[in-house]
């Protein structure tokens, strides 16, 4: 099972945690870096069953 950890001392602000995001998660380039194209990655583009550890 794949395990993504986020901390949050790695960003300051909401542009740079769909950054973090994108790059830990290895989405694509087109991700929207929003909570809704998020939600959309989360659950059907990423590779599943995962564990996110915030």
């Amino acid at each position: 099972m794949k395990i993504y950890k986020f901390n949050r001392n790695e960003f300051n602000w909401a542009e740079e945690y769909y950054i973090l995001i994108q790059k830990k998660m290895n989405l694509p380039d087109w991700f929207g870096k929003n909570a809704d194209v998020l939600w959309d990655m989360l659950t059907g583009y990423i590779e599943t069953p995962c564990k996110i550890i915030l």
